[in-house]
């Protein structure tokens, strides 16, 4: 259904002559956004009364049409029931979803749904839009850097927002933010250094790279659900282009317990990132597109050797964990499944996000899953279409 939206305007005045217009316009729904809800003159109103006042005013004036969705504050069957009476047809819930995985999502719409239902009436379902999860940016100064090629370095920050070891970040990303220009989701390559990789790809990422020490850079998270436990398997971890950045902090946090085996795949061998890190942890074999170093092809190329060379022992123990990108994490996913249960394939791929805690819903896998608060790393099934989740 095509809407209309309030969200370009700044007082309750301005709300009836432009939903008229929509309404002229042909436009079928009109959505109430949570602009403040402001008189032209007059007291302030609190922001959740606002709302209803918009609304009120908008159904006087169009009458039964268009159907009006109303959003702000909605938290519980009590304020659907308040924006109903004020003549709202649909209803926006948003930051009461802050935080909340697949499953809480799930759950939390369906007490919702059965407080509405159910009679006598119930108030059952009860989440604060106070979010739960970190939304404040922190200030970090770029303390170094390393580039690797005119289009891939590394920063290092001075300070992240809580004192991390080695292993503490494995499968959690922050978002980076530089104020007027935007912010981009990075995962921390080394707890330890508080670095990131990098790669320009766009107008973000250029801006970065025109970075140097002492520049100050603002920080949001962590956010991401981190990764399953394993005790006494053979991890092989799967990395391509900066794909390979994520993978440190995790085999820094499993590794107790673990035997761990590196595939590392990049370009060239300027991209190949710091490889005595992952070194130290287990052996390592690379691969490079033009053969500049290690073998020459793409890591999925080597896989099935790479296990093959295991001792039988290892074989049966295996555990995957890929990330890269999604062609590369797919072939991966082909070899892999051939060789260890489902349960035993981990993938991260980067999907668009915006926001990081599940509001958007631009990082949806093909399962349906969002990568932000259900993964990034998460099994085989939910990078397939159809796959039924089962949350």
């Amino acid at each position: 259904m095509a809407y209309a939206s309030s969200q370009h305007l700044a007082t309750v005045e301005d709300y009836v002559p432009d939903v008229l217009k929509a309404k002229a316009q042909g436009y079928r729904g009109y959505k109430i956004h949570p602009g403040g809800g402001q008189h032209a003159t007059g007291p302030a109103i609190p922001s959740y009364i606002g709302h209803m006042e918009e609304i009120r005013e908008v159904r006087k004036a169009v009458g039964d049409g268009p159907v009006i969705i109303g959003m702000g504050g909605i938290a519980s069957s009590e304020h659907v029931r308040q924006y109903a009476a004020a003549g709202a047809d649909l209803f926006g819930i948003g930051s009461a979803l802050t935080g909340l995985d697949s499953a809480q999502f799930r759950d939390y719409l369906a007490e919702l749904h059965g407080d509405l239902c159910r009679a006598p009436r119930e108030d059952r379902c009860r989440r604060s839009c106070e979010s739960v999860v970190p939304m404040d940016y922190a200030t970090a100064r770029i303390r170094s850097r390393v580039d690797y090629d005119a289009s891939l370095f590394k920063l290092a920050f001075d300070s992240l927002p809580a004192d991390y070891r080695d292993g503490n970040l494995a499968g959690k990303f922050f978002f980076l933010c530089v104020p007027g220009v935007g912010e981009k989701p990075f995962a921390i390559f080394s707890a330890s250094e508080k670095s990131v990789i990098v790669r320009v790809v766009g107008e973000f990422s250029a801006h970065l790279a025109g970075l140097g020490p002492g520049s100050e850079i603002l920080l949001r998270g962590p956010y991401g659900r981190g990764v399953p436990r394993f005790e006494n398997s053979t991890l092989v971890f799967v990395g391509g282009g900066t794909g390979i950045a994520s993978l440190l902090e995790i085999a820094h946090q499993l590794q107790p317990g673990n035997r761990e085996v590196f595939l590392l795949g990049a370009r060239t061998r300027e991209q190949l990132f710091d490889v005595d890190k992952f070194e130290r942890l287990g052996p390592v074999t690379l691969a490079t597109d033009d053969g500049s170093l290690g073998r020459h092809g793409l890591a999925p190329e080597f896989l099935a050797e790479v296990a093959a060379g295991l001792p039988q022992a290892e074989r049966e123990r295996l555990v995957f964990i890929n990330c890269g990108p999604a062609p590369m994490v797919h072939r991966c996913f082909e070899i892999q499944k051939e060789m260890v249960s489902e349960e035993r394939i981990l993938g991260s791929i980067e999907y668009m996000t915006s926001c990081g805690v599940g509001i958007c819903g631009k990082c949806a896998s093909p399962s349906g899953a969002l990568s932000c608060i259900d993964g990034p790393f998460m099994p085989w099934r939910e990078f397939q279409c159809g796959a039924r989740r089962e949350v």
